[in-house]
């Protein structure tokens, strides 16, 4: 699976959008 750009980018941005909505609620 890490073999997979894709899931590790899909992976990266949810990431990333979880932090900004703790963020900013």
């Amino acid at each position: 699976t890490v073999s997979n750009p894709f899931s590790l980018e899909a992976l990266a941005v949810f990431i990333f959008r979880v932090l900004n909505r703790v963020n900013h609620p």
